[in-house]
């Protein structure tokens, strides 16, 4: 494939998509996808024709580095991404990108969509403002993007909602590879604390002082990587342990309410139709 771009070897492939209406209403879409082997001289600028088109400045920028190194500059912050490292940003942002030497192998995706932007201030809050970050599989992500490569190489129309579909896996797994999680961390060690004690009524002043921290300092840490707060992660592990509760067993609203932690039947009543939409006797009968 001929792509007429400095230093871009001539076995990259670049293909184009263009989203249907209903595809902008309602999917997430691709418009181009690429897999470029470049040399030294592969560098791109915001301020290039290419990238004052529409169908680049409008659209999220997403990258997977397979060899080499992209050095990347996002409103005006340095950053390089190494092997099995992403880069996510948003093309109406000032940006410019190049080949950090000889051998360098990456994909890209231009992406846009309904939740795109939702997904992409997530992703970067959850990554502590970061534009560049590690993959939490590679493997797989690789094989997502040979997916959508797999797409542009159809002689016919692709199916909308399969290219949607890859792009919010992509998306899923950006959040998953940042959650911080790991036993061997605060937010690790309060996520198992919770679990143990979540039937008792245990408060987050509680969690946070058996990880060591304020209670303040631990929700903001707590939040800032998982993207909720440590007093819902709490009210989930409740609800769902008496949906459980209230489908295989007999044991009145007022029992399971103490068994799940509430020190109220009024208390956990009003939790669980918050949550879920229904009081438990609601879902009891019909559970949804």
């Amino acid at each position: 494939m001929d792509i007429h771009e400095p230093g871009v070897l001539s076995r990259s492939v670049r293909y184009f998509f263009t989203p249907s209406s209903l595809a902008e209403r309602l999917f997430f879409y691709p418009t181009r996808v690429g897999h470029y082997y470049c040399g030294r001289q592969y560098r791109f600028g915001w301020q290039c024709e290419v990238a004052r088109e529409a169908g680049h400045h409008l659209n999220f920028m997403l990258f997977l580095v397979r060899r080499g190194a992209l050095e990347l500059n996002v409103e005006g912050v340095s950053c390089r991404a190494e092997p099995g490292g992403l880069a996510l940003f948003d093309c109406k942002k000032q940006h410019e990108y190049r080949a950090a030497g000889d051998d360098l192998e990456f994909y890209w995706l231009l992406f846009n969509g309904v939740q795109a932007e939702a997904f992409y201030r997530q992703i970067l809050s959850l990554h502590g403002g970061s534009h560049v970050f590690p993959s939490a599989d590679p493997a797989q992500t690789r094989l997502l993007f040979d997916r959508l490569i797999t797409y542009g190489e159809f002689q016919q129309r692709v199916p909308e909602h399969a290219c949607s579909e890859i792009i919010y896996t992509l998306l899923c797994e950006l959040l998953a590879s940042s959650a911080d999680t790991a036993c061997d961390t605060p937010v690790g060690r309060s996520i198992a604390f919770m679990d143990r004690h979540f039937e008792s009524e245990l408060s987050v002043e509680e969690v946070a002082a058996h990880v060591g921290l304020s209670s303040s300092h631990f929700t903001k840490l707590f939040r800032a990587r998982t993207g909720y707060s440590p007093y819902e992660y709490i009210t989930l592990r409740r609800i769902d342990r008496a949906k459980s509760l209230l489908l295989s067993t007999g044991r009145t609203v007022r029992q399971i309410a103490f068994d799940t932690g509430y020190n109220s039947e009024e208390n956990f009543i009003r939790a669980f139709k918050k949550k879920v939409g229904v009081s438990p006797t609601g879902f009891r009968r019909y559970p949804v």
